[in-house]
């Protein structure tokens, strides 16, 4: 029985510790890139246009690095894109979603900069990755 107890003690603090140390994927994952391709649209899909209706869905186009990326993104080629803490995987998309609001700086940055851009980010499993949150996410441009 102390046995049990001990093992049982040390499962739940265990537990608790890798919970502790995991990613908040509600915030997602710091992912750099600098755009390839940067495509704008003006039509949604239908879900997504009727919950933001004053955003334009934004598709980037990257190469996917197979090495971590620097803080400032200065180890990144043209068009390259990686997590801050490892390479991308094969299997990981080379574009990113995200919507931003019409009249949003944040379109005209990503037209006439090259980056890099940092965003908080999470594999949708359709494809791309996709910002979080996935309206008006924060971005930052390192310079």
């Amino acid at each position: 029985m102390k046995h049990l107890i001990i093992w049982a003690f040390v499962f739940l603090s265990f537990l608790g510790l890798s919970k502790a140390f995991s990613a908040d994927e509600s915030r997602g994952y710091l992912f750099t890139f600098r755009p390839q391709k940067v495509d704008f649209y003006d039509d949604m899909p239908g879900g997504l246009a009727k919950k933001y209706p004053h955003y334009r869905m934004v598709m980037i186009t990257f190469k996917p690095g197979t090495h971590a990326a620097n803080k400032d993104g200065s180890n990144l080629g043209e068009g390259e894109g990686s997590w801050l803490d490892r390479g991308m995987r094969p299997s990981e998309p080379g574009k990113l979603r995200l919507l931003i609001r019409d009249d949003d700086m944040m379109g005209h940055t990503l037209k006439v900069s090259d980056g890099p851009f940092t965003f908080y980010v999470r594999n949708s499993g359709k494809g791309y990755l996709e910002t979080v949150p996935l309206a008006a996410p924060q971005f930052e441009v390192v310079r």
